[in-house]
């Protein structure tokens, strides 16, 4: 039993993160939303934007479902996005003050 869920979970994996993602990226790439520059703040706040777009109006939305079902978990999505990010010089952290110790 807990052999076949963990198989579940590990095609379930692999359909998001190896078959999605890799899918977004291609679609990303032929938009040109690799090609963004800008300081930090404005890198990040374009490929949002574009994101967001790609996502709205594009049919990127596809990407964010594994079999009928929404991709739920927050880490999962922070993964993505963090992903889509490859070719920057800038780091993308997803939470705030990351790497600086105890404020």
């Amino acid at each position: 039993m807990a052999v076949k869920g963990s198989i579940s979970k590990v095609e379930q994996t692999k359909g998001l993160f190896v078959e999605q993602v890799s899918a977004l990226v291609e679609l990303l790439e032929r938009r040109s939303f690799y090609e963004i520059e800008g300081d930090s703040y404005d890198a990040a706040f374009k490929r949002v934007q574009f994101l967001k777009n790609t996502i709205e109006d594009n049919d990127g939305y596809k990407f964010f479902w594994i079999k009928n079902e929404p991709v739920e978990r927050e880490k999962d999505l922070q993964l993505i996005y963090r992903l889509t990010w490859y070719g920057t010089r800038f780091s993308v952290d997803s939470e705030v003050n990351n790497g600086r110790g105890f404020c």
